[in-house]
């Protein structure tokens, strides 16, 4: 898939539909990886213990997409791109460079 689908999509694993909350990126592996939160539908959110992740480019079947507009689809563009590119480094580089711009924004020194 080259983008996210919309908050509010439906989508089916296996003989189970979950309903698409949100979507975030984690480290897995050593690596930045896309992930879904999601629910089972129809119940929906039902406390934090009712929500999952699954990977972005895990194999489902696509059972309802999500109201969009032309604003979300450019914000979910531009991040799925932004988090293509942190995919090129490592994590603990990433940690680093979100050390160093910690650093910088306080007024002290980063260490390059």
């Amino acid at each position: 898939m080259t983008g996210y689908l919309p908050v509010g999509s439906v989508i089916r694993v296996d003989d189970t539909k979950l309903i698409i909350l949100g979507n975030t990126t984690a480290p897995e592996d050593g690596k930045l990886t896309d992930f879904y939160l999601v629910a089972k539908y129809p119940l929906g959110y039902m406390g934090s213990k009712s929500v999952s992740a699954i990977k972005v480019d895990d194999d489902y079947k696509v059972e309802f997409e999500g109201y969009s507009f032309a604003e979300a689809d450019k914000y979910l563009a531009a991040k799925r791109k932004f988090n293509n590119s942190l995919k090129t480094i490592s994590v603990e580089d990433a940690r680093k460079v979100v050390e160093n711009l910690n650093a910088l924004v306080k007024g002290g020194k980063s260490d390059e």
